[in-house]
């Protein structure tokens, strides 16, 4: 499911290069959210670590958040609806991970 150890790299760093790109953008709300979920996603795919990677992927999610939002996205409660719905959030993660090749966010076209 993960990324092979030797391109963990190479899929990071074509993460934050998209997320890069994403933070020149002026986004819509509904674009700061998609995109957000996008790198949560990724960045699990990725799984770049032993231990700790959902925790790790929830805060770049909010930390992208922040970026495009202000301080006040941090008073998001999506810890909270993580937490509420972590089954049904599972099974998507898995199933996006195991469907998709990363490719890169398409930051050139919002779906």
């Amino acid at each position: 499911m993960a990324v092979e150890p030797q391109f963990v790299n190479e899929e990071l760093s074509k993460l934050f290069n998209d997320i890069t790109e994403l933070l020149k953008r002026d986004l819509s709300y509904k674009e700061v959210f998609y995109y957000a979920s996008m790198i949560h996603l990724w960045t699990a795919k990725i799984h770049p670590f032993m231990d700790g990677n959902g925790r790790s992927a929830r805060l770049l999610e909010k930390w992208f958040f922040v970026s495009k939002l202000g301080l006040s996205a941090w008073s998001i409660n999506s810890e909270k609806y993580y937490c509420d719905n972590r089954l049904t959030i599972t099974k998507t993660l898995l199933w996006a991970i195991i469907t998709m090749p990363y490719i890169g966010i398409d930051v050139f076209r919002f779906c």
